[in-house]
């Protein structure tokens, strides 16, 4: 999903980083955009392996290596709302609804159904990490 988003940074370096942090005792606070065109539960799912592996805990906890995750929010006039609005993937709403947390795109895979499932990268979410998603049950 780095790649796709242009991000400009390799999981490696990632680790690296959360290395380092941890190493000189500071601390991180780690975001996450879930929802982006290419997520699939398979890349949900590989990044809450990471965040597993990197011993990371979810912003609600206190502990020096932080995440939390958002929907992707395809504001008007940008690359990301051209693309979805061309799928067909962007919930019409009124702009005034924009807002952090709130759904307002879909993948190719995953439906809006399948988003509003999605608790985040917590083994006690409706998506425990290591647990094949079920769509349909």
């Amino acid at each position: 999903m780095l790649d796709k988003m242009n991000k400009g940074t390799t999981v490696e370096e990632i680790t690296k980083a959360i290395e380092l942090t941890r190493e000189k005792k500071l601390s991180a606070s780690c975001s996450f955009i879930v929802g982006l065109p290419g997520e699939t539960w398979a890349t949900l799912t590989k990044t809450g392996l990471m965040t597993q592996r990197l011993n990371m805990s979810p912003f609600i906890c206190n502990e020096p290596i932080r995440y939390g995750w958002g929907y992707a929010c395809p504001f008007p006039a940008t690359e990301l709302e051209r693309i979805v609005r061309e799928k067909g993937h962007i919930r019409e709403m009124d702009y005034g609804d924009y807002r952090y947390g709130h759904l307002m795109c879909r993948t190719d895979e995953l439906t809006f159904a399948d988003l509003e499932k999605f608790q985040g990268f917590n083994p006690h979410g409706s998506m425990p990490i290591g647990t094949k998603w079920n769509p349909g049950g």
